[in-house]
């Protein structure tokens, strides 16, 4: 199985927004790949709902319970410190690396995404994903 690693802007977008991050997303809950997660991910994905979308807290437990029961947990031990401009987009590389991903897929065309690969992870957008995934 493909194991892959959802930066926080896909989860968001397939939650809020649908599209291609929602096919990914749908792949995960019907157990075609393999995603992780890691605490830091799971802590921006509930800040940015509270804070950007005014999600409610009740809410924010429900995609909480979700993603929990869906993704496989993983804490880094290995901090990675290649992104200077936004050092919080390293923890989604440090997740990607611990979980020997074969892909992290992002929305993030400034930091992440030019980055191509990490370690054995390659770096790719949703539409790469899905192209990719449909050749497999």
């Amino acid at each position: 199985m493909i194991g892959v690693v959802l930066d926080t802007n896909i989860i968001i977008s397939a939650i809020l927004f649908g599209g291609k991050p929602k096919i990914i997303l749908q792949l995960v809950i019907d157990r075609k790949i393999q995603a992780f997660i890691s605490p830091y991910i799971l802590f921006e994905i509930k800040e940015v709902l509270y804070r950007k979308f005014s999600y409610s807290l009740i809410n924010i437990a429900k995609v909480e319970d979700a993603i929990t029961e869906t993704f496989t947990q993983i804490h880094p031990k290995q901090r990675i410190s290649q992104i200077k401009e936004n050092k919080a987009d390293n923890h989604i590389l440090e997740c990607a690396v611990e979980a020997q991903a074969e892909y992290l897929i992002t929305g993030d065309t400034k930091h992440i995404l030019p980055l191509h690969k990490i370690k054995k992870t390659h770096i790719v957008s949703a539409d790469e994903f899905l192209s990719i995934y449909e050749l497999a």
